[in-house]
């Protein structure tokens, strides 16, 4: 045995002896023996000691040693690692210092630097403090997470993914902040900015839950803004509102709603807008209704109902220019005027008679309310022989009496009415030459109307027959009595009518007469010989009987609300209205119709023109 060989052993049999078993000084000697060895020429005598495992062995080839029994020093190293596992299991990794199971690790380590069962404990306690530092950075502590990563550091540094964790925490860091101070702008409402840092968050954590949550509650708080603008009515405010909302999140289901619910209610707005333009006009506040009508215009709403309101408008003030009770006269293209208009205001009444009136007929009811939205336009009086002439001269047109070659004349001698050849627009009541002035009868409905399609050929304008609705309206003048005067005799002359003071030819009487009147006149009276009545209209119960444009039925059922004339169904009669000269004082009241064939001719009929404004 070598010098040095002799000395390593028998420092080992006191170490030994003191029950303490120092396996790095060992390999330290054995290290320096080795390598002084090596250098020592090939043929240097002595044994080779080697360490295998826990014990020393010799080399067979070697001088002989002595034996040696290390079951002291294995003993010890069981005990550590069995205080090390038992702490373990108790959860003292590293705490308290020197009773922890990273302090009985390194123990065990310190005596056998090769011990793989203290090398995977020391490896067990580091994955512990890491599982640790991970489950408190998830939980938000970081400094308790960063602590544990400390101590990891202090015995293995180089631990697989540790700076990784700390810059997770560090990470986590920044986005608890960006998080907070996200929050506290949704709390101000500063929504831009708080989406602005909810999606930074989203950026170094793509799930995170709570930025997710908090992009979803900048899109509420967008969309209650939009509910808000709506319930308000500033469409603009909230269209501006779901814009935004739409940009926040792709496929939003609840902006998908929303924009349904304004599209909703910019329906229901453009659908109120229409109706207080309708409204504008109907109450004449047109320039209120055209800022309305604009405002469509811009959207394109309707258009067909917005030309309808703007033609409105315009008639409107057309209409103005004719207030009620003015009077005018349209220019014919073939020289001089048409007949003088007057303008009806418009408004409402209840045509018909009531059941309880004297002397009504069935034909009169039901009564029915009747609106004239806009005003019109009525001749002050029936169309005279002169007027008649004109139309006659530029036309050439031939009259059903001259067809037909006589008409219904008053027959003086007899005192009753008789059928006279040769007699046509151009005679009086009793067949002689008419007066320019005098209402022109003898003339049929077809005649009329012929003459009403003249004046609007000669004037551009809409002229026609009233409607019996707008005949009725007028002659009423706002009364609902028997008569436009009241609801017996007129104690004025008033109309040409069948007063019980006229008399013919000083022995003629009216078998029927309004009583305790006289007009001085038996027969056709020069138009606007009597007063007129509150619209400033002649002649419109008395003189002739008028045509108007309506087909007879038997009743008013079915009459147009809006005063339109009733042509529909049977027309092979047309009403007669207003009083006259020869008639019964119960065919002089207002709510009196009559009817006739529309080529009948006689004395007793005649008619006036009416106009659309």
């Amino acid at each position: 045995m070598s010098a040095r060989a002799a000395i390593a052993f028998a420092g080992l049999v006191v170490l030994c002896v003191q029950d303490v078993y120092l396996t790095t000084a060992w390999s330290q000697e054995e290290e320096a023996a080795e390598s002084e060895q090596a250098q020592q020429p090939a043929e240097r005598d002595g044994p080779r000691v080697r360490r295998l495992g826990d014990s020393l062995s010799v080399d067979p080839d070697a001088e002989w040693v002595p034996s040696f029994d290390n079951s002291q020093a294995n003993a010890q190293v069981n005990a550590l690692l069995e205080q090390a596992e038992q702490a373990l299991d108790a959860g003292n990794l590293v705490t308290p210092p020197d009773a922890s199971a990273l302090y009985y690790f390194q123990q065990v380590l310190d005596l056998e630097p090769a011990n793989a069962r203290a090398g995977d404990g020391v490896g067990r306690v580091a994955d512990a403090l890491v599982a640790a530092a991970r489950s408190a950075a998830g939980a938000g502590d970081r400094a308790q997470a960063q602590s544990l990563i400390d101590q990891v550091k202090g015995f293995r540094p180089n631990y697989p993914g540790l700076r990784t964790l700390e810059d997770q925490i560090s990470q986590r860091e920044e986005i608890d902040a960006a998080l907070a101070a996200a929050r506290e702008q949704l709390a101000a409402s500063d929504l831009d900015a708080a989406l602005a840092g909810f999606r930074a968050v989203i950026e170094l954590d793509a799930n995170n839950s709570e930025a997710q949550s908090g992009i979803e509650q900048v899109e509420a708080a967008l969309l209650s803004r939009v509910e808000a603008a709506i319930a308000a009515g500033d469409l603009e405010d909230a269209a501006a509102a779901l814009d935004r909302a739409a940009a926040v999140r792709d496929g939003s289901s609840a902006v998908s709603e929303a924009e349904g619910e304004l599209l909703s209610a910019r329906n229901q707005q453009l659908a109120d807008t229409l109706s207080q333009a309708s409204d504008a006009v109907a109450s004449g506040e047109l320039e209120r209704a055209e800022t309305l009508i604009t405002q469509l215009r811009d959207v394109d709403y309707q258009p067909d109902a917005l030309s309808s309101l703007e033609a409105e408008i315009e008639n409107i003030r057309r209409l103005r220019a004719y207030p009620a009770g003015s009077t005018f006269s349209d220019d014919l293209s073939s020289g001089g005027s048409g007949p003088v208009m007057v303008v009806v205001p418009d408004g409402s009444f209840t045509m018909g008679s009531p059941s309880r009136e004297r002397e009504r007929s069935d034909s009169e009811g039901p009564q029915t309310t009747v609106t004239f939205a806009i005003p019109f336009a009525l001749a002050e009086a029936e169309i005279t022989v002169a007027q008649f002439r004109a139309f006659i001269n530029d036309t050439g047109y031939v009259t059903d009496a001259e067809t037909a070659g006589e008409s219904t004349i008053y027959n003086v001698l007899a005192g009753s009415l008789k059928d006279e050849a040769g007699v046509t627009w151009q005679q009086d009541f009793q067949g002689q030459d008419a007066n320019d002035e005098d209402p022109v009868v003898h003339v049929s409905w077809n005649d009329a109307t012929a003459y009403a399609q003249w004046l609007a050929e000669q004037t551009g304008e809409n002229y026609r027959l009233p409607s019996e609705a707008e005949f009725e309206y007028a002659l009423r003048a706002g009364t609902q009595s028997r008569f436009w005067w009241g609801d017996d005799s007129p104690r004025d002359e008033v109309e040409n009518l069948t007063g019980e003071r006229d008399k013919m030819a000083g022995r003629w009487e009216w078998p029927e007469p309004f009583d305790r009147y006289g007009d001085d006149h038996w027969g056709i009276a020069p138009a606007k010989s009597f007063q007129p009545n509150p619209f400033g209209l002649y002649d419109m119960g008395g003189n002739a009987l008028e045509w108007v444009q309506d087909c007879y039925h038997s009743s008013l059922e079915g009459l147009d609300p809006g005063g339109d004339a009733y042509t529909s169904g049977s027309c092979g009669t047309r009403v007669l209205k207003g009083g006259g000269w020869a008639v019964p004082p119960r065919m002089s009241r207002s709510a009196s119709r009559s009817s006739a064939q529309p080529d009948r001719v006689t004395c007793l009929v005649g008619f006036r023109v009416a106009k659309d404004l």
